[in-house]
C-alpha cells in the first residue's frame, strides 16, 4: 500500500527508523531502536488502486472505487493503530512492541512507533517465496499464537473494522476472475475458475449455514508480515487490512503460502486438525464448512488481486500461492 499511495501523493508514508534515548525513573540512560509507521488513508489507498487498475482495464478501475466501502482497505489508516493499542494492552509477545501513536485528522497524519526488530535475531524474515524454510513446528506455532489472538479479542470493541462481506462487491470480484480466465489462467484450472466465479452470489448462503462465531481476524497472514525469531518466536505484523471473519480465513492464507508444491492431503488435513483441536465443543463438519467458505473467499478477493496485479508487478508467490489454494479447496470440498 505504500508504493500504491506514494504514485498518488507527495506525503512521507512508510517506515522511518529512529533511535531513542531517554531518562529511566532511576535516572539511567536507556537507547532503544524503533520504527515509526506513517499510514496513508483508505480514500488514498483505494485512489492509488483506482490508478493502478486503470493501466489494466477501466472497469475494473471503476469498479474499485464503486466497491471502497466494502473492500478491507476502509480504515486501514484507523484499523492498526487500534489493534496495536489492544495487543499492547494484554500484553500479546507475538507482535512488535507498541510505544505510542499520534493522529491529527485534520492534517491527515496517522502514525505510530513499534519496536525494530533487527534481522540478527531472525530465523525466517520475508520468506514469502520460500516455502521450504518453514518446518512443522514453525507452522504448528504460527497457528497456535494466532488462534490465542483469534480467542481472546473482542470483536465489539473494535467498530472501525468492518464485517467482511464479499457478496456487496460482486461486480469487482467478478470482473478479477473473468480476467485471471481470459488472460492468465492455464486450461487446467479455469473449470474451478469458473465455478467459484458463480458461486460468487451464493456465498451469502454459504456463509449462513456456518454454524460458527466470526473474530478479528489478520486477513493479510502470510509470510510477508510473519517473521520468526532463532528461539522459535513468532512475530506478526501490518495488521492494517483486518476484518471481521471466521479464524479459519487467517489459517487458510498462511497454509497457501508456506505449504510447499506437491503437497498431500493428509499433510493440509492435519495442520487443519491441529487448528480445530486448539478449541473446544466445535463440530469438525462446521469447521469444514468454513475452511471451503473462507478459501473461496480467499481466492477471489485476495488471490485474484495478486493475479490481476501481476500484468504490471511481477509477484513471485502468486501463481503458486494460487495452485496452493486451488488444491486445497479441491482436497477439502472432497472432505465434506
Amino acid at each position: 500500500m505504500t508504493e500504491i499511495t506514494s504514485k498518488i501523493n507527495n506525503k512521507l508514508i512508510g517506515f522511518i527508523p529512529i533511535s531513542i534515548s531517554y531518562n529511566s525513573h532511576q535516572s539511567k540512560t536507556i537507547s532503544l531502536n524503533a520504527l515509526i509507521k506513517s499510514k496513508p488513508t483508505d480514500n488514498e489507498v483505494i485512489k492509488g488502486l483506482h490508478a493502478m487498475a486503470a493501466s489494466i482495464d477501466p472497469e475494473l478501475s471503476d469498479l474499485i472505487k464503486e466497491s471502497k466501502n466494502n473492500l478491507e482497505y476502509k480504515n486501514t489508516h484507523f484499523k492498526e493503530i487500534d489493534i496495536y493499542k489492544y495487543l499492547n494492552k494484554i500484553s500479546y509477545k507475538y507482535s512488535p512492541q507498541f510505544y505510542g501513536y499520534y493522529i491529527n485528522q485534520n492534517r491527515e497524519i496517522y502514525y505510530f512507533i513499534q519496536e525494530f526488530i533487527d534481522d540478527s535475531v531472525l530465523r525466517i524474515k520475508n520468506s514469502e517465496n520460500e516455502p521450504e524454510k518453514w518446518q512443522n513446528k514453525d507452522i504448528l506455532k504460527v497457528i497456535s499464537v494466532i488462534t490465542y489472538f483469534h480467542k481472546s479479542i473482542d470483536k465489539s470493541k473494535f467498530k472501525k473494522i468492518l464485517n467482511f462481506s464479499p457478496w456487496k462487491s460482486s461486480r469487482l470480484y467478478k470482473k478479477l476472475l473473468r480476467i485471471i480466465i481470459e488472460e492468465r489462467a492455464i486450461d487446467e484450472i479455469k473449470p474451478q475458475l469458473q465455478s467459484l466465479y458463480k458461486g460468487i452470489d451464493s456465498l451469502k448462503i454459504e456463509m449462513e449455514n456456518i454454524q460458527l462465531s466470526k473474530t478479528v481476524v489478520h486477513n493479510d497472514f502470510n509470510p510477508r508480515n510473519i517473521m520468526i525469531k532463532k528461539d522459535g518466536t513468532p512475530i506478526i505484523y501490518d495488521w492494517e487490512l483486518a476484518v471481521i471473519e471466521f479464524p479459519h480465513r487467517d489459517i487458510i492464507e498462511f497454509l497457501s503460502f508456506v505449504l510447499k508444491k506437491g503437497f498431500k492431503k493428509d499433510e493440509l488435513i492435519g495442520f487443519l486438525k491441529f487448528h480445530f483441536n486448539l478449541y473446544e465443543n466445535e463440530k469438525w463438519s462446521e469447521w469444514i464448512k468454513a475452511y471451503v467458505y473462507t478459501l473461496k473467499t480467499y481466492i477471489i478477493s485476495r488471490v485474484s488481486f495478486y493475479e490481476v496485479s501481476c500484468i504490471l508487478i511481477k509477484y513471485d508467490f502468486s501463481n503458486r500461492v494460487l495452485m496452493n489454494s486451488l488444491k486445497m479447496l479441491k482436497y477439502l470440498e472432497d472432505e465434506k
